[in-house]
């Protein structure tokens, strides 16, 4: 997938058949919902938000927005290795006085999820990390994981879920409703604690922002002749007399255009209200200029005309973060985008995705600058990944800003190699994770998913490296199922030992798949019958009576020999 779809401002010299034509004149804007404007200030955000709001948990469940490729338990444990490496970094000797970090054991220390979705993550995230504790030095007790949305209702959701509980009534999890681009504090629902600049946390914080900065307001740029152009969105319909565009349909309908402006100063372009610039602002106008001059002299293409992103929003969130921590904070984030700022040349409008919601690619390089011009070090893909990039940002505390942020990208990595060296396990633990990070594996799965007939020893792998994770059990269910006896004897030994932690690792959604279900018929298949019927029992528990699973229960209890009751489930799975 692109961040871009190509630009052209001339003319079609070749022409159009009838049939484009045709689907051209559909794709016109027939009504204008509002005139050209900045992007971050269009109503696209104002869609954004509301399409949160108005489905809340059915986003994931019924609206289409995608969740695997982060929510699994493969991901999950790539974090808590990170998260263990950090802590163990904070307590080298020195690393109070050399990277202003520390921790105390006697204070909370946050784990917070910006967008904890439907609530998946936090169970893998816990979960894990309850495997490892007796390896962290630091106690689990003190420990709290914060999971955060913007829509109550969605939080109400979270303080009810099942997978949850034993973590609620251990104390583990708290919850806050957090606006991204507008908080600036944050209250504690269980306990009643608030963080923010007046009662900041003392211990850093961890941030978990998976999928975030896709849908946050971004602003639109390029440069050309070594002049800075914005570009102005026009958003509308292919309908006309489009009245509603929070219609849950209008997005089938949806078209835009873009048009682009000369700035004559980029340094004034984000000033406030009355006309001065905040601190975000002054840092937006830097990283705007940084773009300017690198595109128009540092390329080393020559003058190269580019198109680029700038996730204002996602800087605000950052902004706002540092607030609660007094900017001393580690945040793991993976997202679609990119981190290598080549990938801008040329004239291109910004694609807008359309996955349940709307979202455009991250500018990752230009959240790398505002890290490491506060101090801050930044980790990222060694190879640049735009369908999924994972990255960890550090930053040790209040620093004074550089003057200058240098142009060249081969300074711009010493500057952060040099910070690395404060954090030898974090840094071990993330490059673990990208030499076979999240997208690898989403695209492994994907590979052998493709294959007509995948084999066992295939699934079986893959299933060691998701962690067990109950979604790729139930991909791979069949071959499993039919293949089973056909593996040889250390793969029969390896599921067989392993596959129930597919149900321990199973989060109960209403619209879950049935993994007990599944899960029975692979035991009745394997001949254990007194297994296969605990598991149809949780099937019918969770996901009530089916007449199909009633018959497999029957099925089971004629193969132990209990008559009566296997008469008793064949007569009510033919009721």
């Amino acid at each position: 997938m692109s961040s871009y779809e190509a630009f052209n401002d001339d003319e079609n010299s070749f022409g159009m058949s009838a049939d484009e034509e045709d689907i051209m004149n559909s794709m016109l804007i027939k009504t204008e919902l509002a005139p050209p404007t900045r992007l971050s200030k269009s109503i696209l955000y104002d869609l954004i938000s509301n399409f949160y709001s108005r489905n809340g948990i059915k986003c994931w469940s019924e609206r289409g927005v995608p969740h695997f490729i982060t929510s699994n338990a493969f991901v999950a444990k790539c974090y808590v290795h990170i998260f263990a490496g950090f802590i163990a970094d904070c307590f080298l000797e020195g690393c109070e006085n050399e990277s202003g970090l520390r921790l105390d054991a006697n204070e909370k220390l946050y784990i917070i999820e910006i967008g904890a979705g439907f609530g998946k993550f936090a169970f893998y995230f816990l979960k894990i990390l309850h495997e490892i504790s007796s390896t962290l030095r630091f106690p689990m007790n003190r420990i709290c994981y914060v999971m955060t949305d913007i829509v109550q209702s969605n939080i109400d959701f979270y303080k009810t879920q099942q997978n949850l509980k034993p973590f609620i009534d251990e104390g583990i999890i708290d919850f806050g409703r957090f606006d991204a681009t507008a908080d600036v504090s944050l209250t504690l629902q269980v306990s009643g604690v608030e963080i923010s600049s007046k009662n900041p946390a003392v211990n850093p914080i961890v941030f978990i922002t998976n999928y975030v900065f896709d849908s946050l307001p971004n602003d639109i740029f390029q440069v050309r002749d070594s002049q800075l152009y914005e570009g102005l969105i026009t958003l509308g319909s292919c309908r006309e007399n489009e009245t509603d565009p929070n219609d849950p349909k209008f997005m089938e309908f949806m078209q835009n255009k873009f048009t682009y402006k000369r700035i004559k100063n980029e340094l004034e372009y984000y000033l406030n209200c009355e006309g001065k610039k905040t601190e975000l602002e002054f840092q937006l106008s830097l990283i705007l200029n940084f773009y300017k001059q690198y595109f128009s002299e540092c390329s080393g293409l020559g003058d190269a005309a580019a198109s680029f992103i700038l996730p204002v929003g996602g800087m605000k969130m950052l902004y706002n973060l540092s607030k609660l921590c007094e900017n001393r904070m580690i945040m793991i984030t993976s997202d679609k985008g990119t981190f290598n700022p080549d990938n801008f040349y040329g004239l291109k409008d910004p694609f807008i995705a359309v996955d349940g919601t709307l979202s455009l690619m991250v500018n990752y390089h230009a959240l790398r600058l505002y890290f490491l011009k506060q101090g801050g070090l930044v980790l990222h893909n060694k190879v640049d990944d735009t369908n999924l990039n994972t990255s960890c940002f550090i930053s040790s505390g209040p620093k004074k800003d550089e003057a200058t942020i240098p142009h060249a990208e081969d300074v711009l990595d010493s500057v952060s190699d040099k910070r690395l060296k404060r954090f030898p396990n974090c840094v071990l633990a993330f490059d673990d994770l990208i030499s076979f990070g999240p997208g690898d594996f989403y695209r492994l799965q994907q590979r052998i998913g493709s294959f007509a007939y995948p084999s066992i020893r295939d699934v079986n792998m893959v299933l060691n490296v998701s962690n067990w994770d109950p979604d790729i059990y139930f991909k791979f269910r069949e071959t499993i199922l039919h293949c089973f006896f056909a593996a040889n004897l250390d793969v029969r030994k390896d599921l067989l030992k392993n596959i129930d932690k597919v149900w321990s690792n199973f989060f109960y959604f209403h619209l879950s798949n049935d993994i007990a279900f599944e899960l029975g018929r692979f035991y009745f298949g394997c001949g254990s019958f007194k297994k296969s019927i605990s598991y149809f029992e949780k099937s019918i528990d969770l996901f009530g009576c089916h007449h199909i699973t009633l018959h497999n229960m029957g099925l089971a209890y004629h193969c132990l020999g209990n008559r009566d009751k296997a008469e008793h489930y064949f007569r009510k799975s033919r009721m």
